[in-house]
């Protein structure tokens, strides 16, 4: 059986994908049911995707750590978590995580990008899924600039982006130099690249700290400007809601408990996209951002 290594940024699943249509294996089952030893009867694909990494780790002689760090979604979704972690493999908690989490896109669409189609076909004469393509969010391409182009997310588990039958002309993403929503953008991709999770609770407690330093109220009592109030003001009303729609309803100095609470002392799970948009719109520029919540 043919076992290529996975492309950069390539999205886990779609190199399953890849690696199915390079054999004619035409399931994700029967592909592991191929890969495993024989006397390994591998659960479900959607029951178990930590076989899947775990088989494809021996195969590829990569890491374990670094094909899950480099090529699904789990760093920027557990990147913030209750308690602080290091990420070990080897500890039940983790295998837990990633048979619950595991490959599955956090997105419920796939998307690439027209012209790192046409740049892979070119080069390499394939293509591939991208990770940094399925944030929430990132709507455009950082490289070229151009609108990305959403697909059912079936399409992950059946061809690449070459064969959607979608190929369209690329644009130019409209919103793609917004100060706020380009320092977004910089700052979920820089979550991709994390190794280990960072406590809420302190993380929440520094961007309340610079949220009242900017004269920001951070809680639901008084008459002081919220960050949400900040975030409807600056950012487009229409990228707004589509990632939060939380905003639809929103009117000024209203507390909005699923945004402006990220400003404050946390005990429950919050989304990373909540983080990566305060930071955005609470520090001068994304490096910056990206440090407050990664220290």
């Amino acid at each position: 059986m043919l076992i290529p290594k996975p492309m950069p940024d390539e999205v886990f699943k779609g190199f399953l994908t890849r690696i199915c249509i390079l054999n004619r294996v035409y399931s994700m089952r029967q592909l592991l049911i191929y890969l495993s030893p024989r006397k390994t009867r591998p659960l479900p694909f959607t029951k178990n995707t930590f076989s899947a990494l775990r088989i494809l780790s021996d195969k590829t002689n990569l890491d374990l750590m670094q094909l899950v760090c480099s090529h699904t979604l789990i760093p920027y979704i557990q990147v913030f978590s209750v308690t602080k972690h290091e990420w070990d493999f080897s500890n039940p908690r983790w295998l837990n995580t990633l048979s619950i989490v595991g490959t599955r896109p956090i997105l419920s669409h796939a998307r690439y990008c027209p012209e790192c189609v046409d740049e892979d076909l070119g080069f390499w004469g394939y293509t591939y899924w991208r990770r940094s393509h399925q944030l929430p969010g990132i709507e455009w391409c950082l490289k070229h600039q151009t609108c990305l182009i959403t697909v059912p997310k079936i399409y992950f588990s059946k061809l690449p982006p070459s064969s959607t039958e979608l190929l369209s002309p690329p644009n130019k993403y409209k919103y793609a130099h917004h100060p706020v929503i380009e320092k977004y953008a910089q700052i979920s991709i820089g979550l991709l690249d994390s190794r280990s999770s960072f406590i809420m609770n302190k993380i929440g407690m520094r961007l309340g700290d610079a949220a009242r330093k900017s004269g920001f109220m951070v809680s639901p009592k008084g008459k002081k400007k919220l960050l949400s109030d900040l975030a409807l003001e600056s950012i487009p009303f229409d990228w707004l809601v589509n990632l939060f729609p939380e905003f639809a309803t929103k009117t000024p100095n209203m507390y909005l408990n699923y945004f402006d609470s990220v400003c404050q002392s946390r005990r429950s799970q919050m989304s990373t996209k909540v983080f990566a948009l305060a930071a955005a719109l609470l520090y001068p520029n994304a490096d910056e951002g990206l440090y407050q919540l990664t220290h």
